[in-house]
């Protein structure tokens, strides 16, 4: 997946806002019980990506990068907390999980979206 630089640098600037979430400690604490299963890593992914959202919006062709980025970031910290090795097997179906669910997750969440009514929906000007 390549992104041009302007892309680049707002992945980048995201990743820096996700390690400030997830190294509070007591949210860290929160995603820790939640990492133990693969389903529970994406709902910390999508958690932390929720928080970003709610400050900026993020472009989906980054969506994915940047959940990857936020699911390392978690699995550093927990191994770093732990001392214990990842399972490269369950962190590869991991990402994958992130690949799928969190651009479909983002779509979804556009649904959700209540539609313009009266006035602003007919594209009368106002």
């Amino acid at each position: 997946m390549a992104l041009d630089p302007q892309s680049k640098d707002l992945l980048a600037k995201l990743t820096v806002v996700a390690k400030k979430i997830v190294y509070n400690p007591e949210r860290m604490r929160k995603f820790m019980s939640m990492m133990g299963t693969p389903n529970g890593a994406i709902t910390a992914v999508q958690s932390v990506i929720s928080v970003i959202e709610q400050k900026t919006d993020v472009p989906p062709q980054i969506l994915p990068l940047l959940g990857i980025n936020v699911y390392m970031v978690m699995v550093d910290v927990a191994q770093a907390a732990t001392k214990l090795q990842p399972d490269p097997g369950i962190m590869k179906a991991v990402i994958a999980k992130i690949l799928q669910q969190v651009p479909a997750a983002h779509q979804g969440m556009e649904r959700d979206q209540p539609k313009p009514q009266g006035i602003i929906a007919q594209g009368v000007p106002a």
